[in-house]
């Protein structure tokens, strides 16, 4: 899976928006992430409910709030 961090998120979209006229994404390079930081289970998995829900939802409203900055 390919992810931008957030901060680098953040700075593109900072950068965007700051810019007068187009922002050059073919700069862009996707980074792949891969914390493996709990406990891995009896299957092999080391994924964790809780932490995934609690991302999903931060980064939910995140969503939200750059598309109504960029509404504005």
């Amino acid at each position: 899976m390919f992810l931008l961090s957030v901060i680098e998120l953040q700075e593109l979209l900072a950068n965007a928006m700051d810019s007068q006229g187009n922002v050059d994404m073919s700069k862009v390079e996707p980074v792949v992430y891969e914390p493996r930081n709990t406990a891995v289970n009896a299957n092999g998995n080391d994924v964790s409910l809780e932490t995934e829900v609690g991302e999903m939802v931060k980064n939910s409203l995140r969503h939200k709030t750059f598309v109504l900055l960029l509404h504005k």
